[in-house]
């Protein structure tokens, strides 16, 4: 798995041409540089619920636009999640994509997918594993970017099985844990099982810069536990994602991360509702932010505090 690092309509499955507000905006950069999901297809919103799960499921590539609320008749105990096909692009319309009482599986070789500026809600809120939002495995090339999840049961985003902590890493992966900003969150990691994951701090950076040819950024944790342990095991994730080789990657500084989430994530805010000034490629369909923003991702956990993350993922 590689991540960065988410209606009926009077449209009615109407083409939305050139209209570049449902097009997606940015480019992931690290290891889903190379992400298109629909790519050119004509971006079209679905006509109803029963359409829309069509085309998230079905085998061609798709730009789906969701323009308002869907509420997916899914229930405790049926906690199934909408398993996306690969080569999709999910966008919302502005503010108004919302999906309600379902998630999103990215699962069994899902490939190749774009989920941005939507709202997952709704889902089962007071039960015991009544779902989650985003739930990532076995997957390959996905982008999820302005996301906004809220009231779900268990997981916003799910790449494992344990809540209470940020990360829960072993050895078989290769993360690069750089620049992020953990806010009031009591576990960032799980103790014991950080051995696939290299953290840049104060005692690691120049191990990082040497092996990233570049200058890294230590991460910044305010009121928050402890990172795991520097370990062989993190030295050979290092050389792993050095040897995978970035793209254009410009991370940026630590001290920017709070303020630059807090300002930018979410829905509403991409494209021309985005505080962020974006330029145009007259060649392609996709919007490109300023080169010194890096992919992002925001998980806010009421119970454990907040963080801020943006990280690098491959699995070797």
């Amino acid at each position: 798995m590689k991540p960065f690092l988410l209606l009926s309509s009077l449209l009615a499955s109407s083409a939305l041409g050139s209209n570049l507000s449902t097009k997606v905006y940015g480019k992931p950069a690290g290891f889903a540089y190379s992400v298109t999901g629909g790519g050119n297809t004509t971006p079209a919103v679905p006509a109803n619920v029963a359409q829309l799960l069509d085309w998230l499921t079905d085998s061609k590539p798709r730009v789906i636009v969701l323009d308002k609320e869907t509420p997916v008749d899914c229930t405790y105990p049926n906690t199934t999640t909408i398993d996306v096909a690969s080569n999709k692009t999910i966008v919302g319309l502005g503010a108004k994509g919302v999906i309600r009482g379902s998630g999103l599986g990215l699962v069994n070789g899902a490939s190749n997918v774009i989920v941005q500026n939507i709202h997952i809600t709704d889902i089962n809120p007071g039960y015991v594993w009544g779902g989650d939002a985003i739930y990532m495995n076995g997957c390959d090339f996905i982008w999820i970017d302005h996301v906004k999840i809220s009231l779900v049961d268990r997981q916003m985003i799910s790449m494992g099985y344990e809540s209470g902590h940020a990360f829960s890493v072993t050895p078989e992966p290769a993360i690069l844990l750089e620049g992020n900003v953990f806010y009031d969150v009591a576990r960032p990691t799980e103790p014991g099982n950080g051995y696939g994951m290299f953290i840049t701090n104060s005692s690691t950076v120049s191990t990082c810069d040497s092996a990233m040819k570049r200058p890294c950024q230590e991460n910044l944790l305010t009121g928050s536990g402890d990172l795991s342990p520097y370990t062989t095991h993190n030295v050979t994730s290092l050389q792993t994602i050095a040897d995978a080789g970035e793209q254009n990657i410009n991370i940026m500084p630590v001290s920017q991360v709070r303020a630059y989430v807090l300002a930018n994530a979410g829905i509403g805010k991409v494209g021309f509702n985005s505080t962020v000034t974006p330029t145009v490629s007259p060649s392609s369909s996709v919007m490109t932010p300023p080169a010194t923003v890096a992919p992002y991702q925001v998980h806010k956990d009421n119970s454990h505090g907040h963080q801020y993350v943006r990280f690098h993922h491959r699995r070797p």
